[in-house]
């Protein structure tokens, strides 16, 4: 049985691997200017590579970034529980880069702490060790609580809206006026 990380450890990883990024990003532009390439392919060509080997690629053959290896989580396929394949991991590339921290939010509100980008590419991000605090080691979320039984879905919504509106009322009273709620 394996645990899930916090969202913090997530977040941290991402930052070591935005600092990782640039630096490669460098290093290719200078290793670029000293061969004097002037192929504007090859240039562009060169610039993407470290980006496209410190994120898909990696994730694809050692199950994720060094941030991610730094911190001892590891992404894997949601089905089968090995490396995603090069595809899927473009694609979970793709769509965090496009939501960047938007994607995040949802690994407080998922039942295996996915991302988005997780989700989308039939992913999931867990802890290498067995032996982490608790605090550190997020179990799978159940849905409900033994003998608990939930409102509707639509009284639930209802409930949201009017809250959201009478909440609205008291900050913005002239918006409301002739309405009598």
């Amino acid at each position: 049985m394996f645990t899930y990380p916090r969202l913090l450890r997530r977040v941290q990883a991402v930052l070591i691997d935005s600092i990782l990024i640039p630096i490669a990003f460098m290093l290719t532009l200078l290793l670029v200017g000293q061969f004097e390439v002037e192929s504007i392919y090859i240039k562009a060509a060169a610039l993407f590579l470290p980006i496209f080997i410190l994120e898909p690629v990696m994730v694809a053959i050692s199950g994720g970034t060094i941030g991610h290896h730094m911190l001892g989580i590891q992404v894997q396929s949601s089905n089968s529980g090995k490396n995603l394949n090069i595809l899927l991991a473009l694609l979970r590339f793709v769509i965090k880069t496009f939501l960047g921290w938007l994607s995040l939010i949802f690994v407080l509100i998922t039942k295996r702490h996915q991302a988005i980008h997780d989700l989308l590419s039939m992913s999931v991000v867990i802890n290498k060790s067995d032996n982490l605090p608790s605090a550190e080691a997020l179990p799978e979320r159940s849905n409900q609580e033994d003998g608990y039984k939930y409102p509707p879905r639509f009284l639930r919504l209802f409930m949201i809206v009017l809250y959201i509106l009478l909440n609205e009322k008291k900050k913005y009273p002239y918006l409301y006026t002739g309405l009598n709620f």
